[in-house]
């Protein structure tokens, strides 16, 4: 499996007593966390194996593994938001302790969500999309900063979908996605803040327009503001 005695390494490197323990109980949380049908024991499950991560270091190397990783992303597409963001924050922090082991999964993700954000038949999987760009924008604001524009330009046109589901997961990440961007937003702030007027006038779903005035607020506490934006809004 993933730990072999090889001849001639170092007795570090020879797999501990405890692992014969802790490696089938880990697949087993691992195959609840994908296959079990019950939204809410995923997330407990998850959760604790998340608290247990950030309190044991040898946990977090063992959940490093490149099988263990391939699991956890795949999590990322649960049906259930507490499911993929919980899964995005363990991610992130195994990072910082193997960048090379997890980084390019992560970016890999990112660069694909604006894709199925435009493309997808299906409007969950939309939403799930725009719900995890948030997500991994503001979680890894250095991860996100290379595909900041490419992925505003991306959630712009959603911000007026027919579907409230994809427009709210849209409006929302673009607020959280806002206070991480930089300079990223500044050239698209009038383009925005024309979308953001439209979603506030729109009489037909107070749940737009409660999600539109949050975003509004998220980007303009987060960019300078100018005059000539405000001309743009009238």
């Amino acid at each position: 499996g993933r730990w072999r005695r090889l001849r001639g390494r170092p007795r570090a490197l020879v797999r501990p007593a405890w692992c014969r323990v802790r490696e089938p109980l880990l697949d087993e949380v691992l195959t609840v966390i994908v296959c079990e049908p019950e939204c809410a024991t995923r997330l407990v499950v998850l959760r604790a194996l998340a608290a247990a991560e950030s309190a044991s270091e040898s946990l977090s190397l063992h959940l490093c593994e490149t099988d263990v990783v391939q699991t956890l992303l795949g999590a990322l597409d649960d049906v259930n938001v507490d499911v993929r963001l919980c899964t995005v924050k363990l991610l992130n922090r195994l990072a910082k302790k193997d960048p090379a082991g997890i980084l390019p999964g992560l970016r890999s993700l990112l660069s694909s969500l604006p894709t199925k954000l435009r493309s997808a038949l299906d409007h969950g999987r939309r939403a799930r999309a725009a719900q995890l760009l948030g997500a991994l924008g503001t979680t890894s604001p250095d991860l996100f900063s290379p595909y900041a524009e490419s992925v505003f330009h991306v959630l712009l046109p959603a911000l007026s979908d027919i579907n409230i589901d994809v427009a709210v997961a849209s409006l929302e990440a673009v607020g959280e996605l806002a206070q991480v961007a930089g300079g990223a937003l500044q050239l698209l702030l009038p383009q925005l803040l024309l979308q953001l007027r439209k979603q506030l006038l729109d009489q037909s779903s107070p749940r737009r327009r409660q999600a539109a005035l949050r975003t509004l607020t998220q980007v303009l506490r987060s960019t300078p503001w100018r005059p000539a934006s405000r001309a743009q809004m009238r």
